[in-house]
């Protein structure tokens, strides 16, 4: 059997890194603002909008145990099934197969803006798999997202090595440097 990605914390349990939440609020940028005025401070809170979506936190377990930070950083993460149908729409004709090899380019690291979460189960509580998209990040105030997961109850939380993993994904995304030019071939 496969040692288990997830530990079940109590909603009362301070935020972790590889903590997931379902349906968390956030505030985000509207896809398509309308910017009309002279630039106001009114005018910014016109340009933001409130969705819910499951996110994983991404801030370092050390800086939150440690109280360093009053802002997490926070990651979308996506059911599996959601992403291969939206995959599917993009991929005429596209089969099982390609599917298959699409995930597993995304399971090695090749797609370098998402990252694949395990399906598991602790406690009772179960999750899909699970992608996690480094392109939707978002903050929140750590007391915020205390109070929302103290409301919601019992949580999964990513466990080491598992957590770690998701946190070098996403740090090789912020890593990337595209060169100009490539190396030239001694041959």
């Amino acid at each position: 059997m496969a040692d288990s990605w997830y530990e079940a914390v109590p909603g009362n349990a301070g935020i972790l890194q590889g903590d997931l939440i379902l349906d968390c609020p956030l505030l985000v940028w509207k896809q398509d603002p309308i910017i009309e005025g002279d630039g106001k401070d009114e005018e910014l809170a016109s340009l933001f909008e409130i969705v819910a979506e499951d996110i994983v936190v991404m801030t370092q377990a050390c800086d939150l145990e440690q109280g360093k930070v009053t802002e997490v950083v926070v990651c979308a993460m996506h059911r599996l099934e959601e992403i291969r149908s939206l995959w599917a729409q993009t991929q005429q004709g596209a089969g099982e197969r390609a599917w298959q090899k699409f995930f597993e380019k995304i399971t090695s690291g090749a797609v370098w803006n998402i990252a694949v979460i395990n399906q598991g189960e602790a406690n009772g509580i179960k999750t899909p798999h699970r992608i996690v998209d480094f392109h939707d990040i978002s903050t929140i105030p750590l007391k915020y997202l205390q109070k929302i997961a103290a409301k919601r109850g019992q949580r999964l939380r990513l466990r080491p090595p598992y957590r770690e993993h998701l946190s070098q994904s996403f740090a090789r995304y912020f890593m990337r440097v595209g060169l100009p030019s490539s190396v030239d071939s001694p041959w």
